[in-house]
């Protein structure tokens, strides 16, 4: 019975060390897309004739690759540099680019030729070792016919003998299966430990992979100390399902307004968030380009993310980003507090006069095989009395209990008119409070992100 349960353990341990392994190639997976995702906007940029921002993405692609190693990558991007340093006039390091193209292109081909070789070799050995099998085999045989013929000629003669011998023997056999069976236990007690400790380094290494993913995906997350040099009273409440989220949110301003949005991203953890990064990289590139008004920026954002897939030889039919990213968009008039909202599949919510109104954004995702051709639609809110807004993607609304029950978007709102009474920071409590008791001990379901604000 004892040793069962160790098999079975061993099984478990065995599976469990190969789901991480799995795990760990695909985190590292994800520090490849982020080299891919700088090439597709180095690309982008080129064909928008931007020289300066294309060699910028393609000089990081260039020190990415060599960091991880990525020898294919590296000969890509250095073959690209050349003929962008050829474009500059940039003649001298054009040519320095090739040479090192050529030099990582004959390494990887005699890498190529080395492994072949080596195959080769291997298949020589096995052949040479399965006919020398084959012998023995032959051999074995042999013996064992001449014994067998040797046991019938002497078995009645030694009869007495055989039967005292199997008794001894039998006896012996039971001491030393004890002894095998004692020193097998101990052995698979120090596998197992072995074992365990292997799974703890390789978990470790995965989550210290996810925690550079989390660094990545924080850089594009604006600092709340600036937003609160531009808006006074708010908060963030921002829960991933996973370390990594494909929930995230946004915030820039200009001389005249205030920007703010939250954007849901297809799936959450790594794909998530390589869609998190790209958006939060648009958005601020709307405002650089000229793209003041939401739906502006709204056109802009789904115009340029459509363009980037198309350039990244995506099927939108099949992909899994063809659902692209729900958002909910306002911008800040600084001078008479007027507030623009445009959203995609996300209302703003907002509370004046203990009253809770909400502006349905338009039913169409940013990017995806969305066949609505509607354009983004905007509305504008003059704020005459103390407001409260709250910008929210649906991870809130669609967390489940214990029974399969949704907290859902009836629920929420309650609770936002519930609250108003109180300042923002206990705005925030409440929310967790109200998610936390009607989650209980269920597994999240989604990416929760809801920024709250005061006019």
């Amino acid at each position: 019975m004892y040793l069962n349960v160790l098999n079975c353990t061993n099984f478990l341990v065995y599976i469990l060390s190969i789901v991480l392994q799995i795990f760990l190639v695909f985190l590292n997976f994800l520090i490849y897309l982020y080299v891919l995702a700088n090439i597709l906007i180095y690309n982008i940029y080129l064909k928008l004739n931007n020289i300066n921002k294309s060699e910028e993405f393609l000089t990081r692609s260039i020190k990415l690759s060599r960091e991880i190693g990525a020898k294919n990558i590296l000969k890509t991007t250095l073959y690209d540099m050349h003929i962008l340093n050829e474009i500059k006039g940039n003649h001298k390091e054009a040519l320095i680019n090739l040479r090192e193209h050529f030099a990582i292109r004959d390494s990887i081909y005699n890498i190529e030729s080395n492994l072949k070789m080596t195959q080769l070799d291997f298949r020589y050995k096995e052949d040479k070792k399965d006919k020398e099998i084959q012998l023995l085999k032959l051999s074995d045989d042999n013996q064992k016919v001449e014994l067998k013929n040797k046991s019938l000629t002497i078995y009645f003669s030694i009869a007495g003998i055989i039967l005292i011998s199997l008794l001894a023997f039998f006896i012996f056999t039971r001491f030393q299966i004890k002894k095998k069976s004692n020193v097998e236990l101990e052995n698979k007690n120090n596998q197992i430990e072995k074992q365990n400790i292997e799974v703890s380094e390789k978990n470790e290494e995965i989550l210290s992979s996810i925690r550079y993913a989390e660094k990545i995906q924080n850089a594009i997350l604006p600092f709340e100390s600036t937003i609160k040099a531009s808006i006074n009273n708010f908060f963030i409440l921002f829960k991933p399902k996973d370390i990594i989220s494909g929930d995230f949110y946004w915030f820039n301003e200009t001389k005249d307004k205030i920007y703010l949005a939250v954007v849901d991203c297809t799936g959450h953890g790594v794909p998530g968030s390589m869609l998190s990064m790209i958006g939060a990289m648009i958005l601020n590139e709307a405002i650089q380009l000229g793209n003041y008004k939401v739906n502006e920026i709204m056109d802009y954002l789904n115009n340029t993310f459509n363009f980037a897939l198309s350039n990244s030889n995506l099927d939108l039919e099949t992909s899994e980003l063809r659902d692209g990213m729900d958002i909910c968009l306002i911008s800040i008039n600084k001078s008479d507090n007027k507030v623009d909202f445009c959203g995609a599949n996300r209302p703003l919510y907002y509370v004046s006069n203990n009253e809770l109104n909400e502006i349905k954004g338009t039913r169409k995702s940013i990017g995806g095989k969305s066949r609505n051709t509607n354009e983004f639609e905007s509305h504008s809110i003059s704020i005459t009395d103390k407001t409260f807004f709250y910008l929210t993607t649906d991870g809130y609304a669609d967390q489940s209990n214990e029974f399969g029950k949704k907290l859902s978007t009836k629920k929420l709102k309650q609770i936002l008119l519930s609250i108003n009474n109180l300042d923002l920071s206990s705005q925030k409590e409440a929310l967790i409070n109200q998610f936390k008791e009607h989650k209980l001990n269920t597994e999240q379901r989604d990416d929760v992100t809801i920024v709250g604000f005061e006019l």
